[in-house]
């Protein structure tokens, strides 16, 4: 698999863009991990939002990703930049978790799957696979 992706989050205290190329699930992980530790260190109770992209041009079939500590939510916008989202189906609901991508974006704690979960789906859709049926994507990006 060549680095044909472009994986892109925010510094939370400074909002700059920090960008790579990425070619496996385990440099998302990395990057992940990396954001999250960003904004812990920066005492910010908001996520961090990470968008992946087929290309650094190209916004459609993307995948948008917030990390938290006990969950991760995905993102899909398609071709026609419609979107679904990944929904937890043993996930009681909750508050609404504020996630920093490019703008902030309040997400239905229920949207939040396990990580490994994620990370499955993540390497599915990397490998051009499309939207892994597991992760139980959604058209219903606002109900709690």
């Amino acid at each position: 698999m060549t680095a044909e992706h472009y994986l892109r989050f925010w510094h939370p205290t400074t909002s700059r863009e920090i960008g790579l190329e990425v070619s496996q699930v385990g440099q998302v992980v990395t990057a992940a991990k990396k954001a999250l530790g960003l904004f812990r260190e920066a005492g910010v109770e908001d996520f961090p939002g990470l968008s992946l992209w087929r290309g650094k041009n190209i916004p459609e079939d993307s995948l948008n990703i917030g990390v938290s500590q006990d969950g991760w939510v995905l993102i899909h916008t398609n071709e026609d930049f419609w979107q679904t989202v990944t929904r937890s189906t043993g996930h009681p609901g909750g508050p609404l978790r504020r996630v920093i991508f490019d703008d902030s974006l309040e997400v239905s704690a229920r949207c939040f799957i396990d990580r490994v979960l994620a990370i499955e789906a993540i390497a599915h859709w990397l490998k051009g696979d499309g939207l892994l049926e597991a992760a139980n994507f959604s058209e219903d990006l606002d109900s709690e």
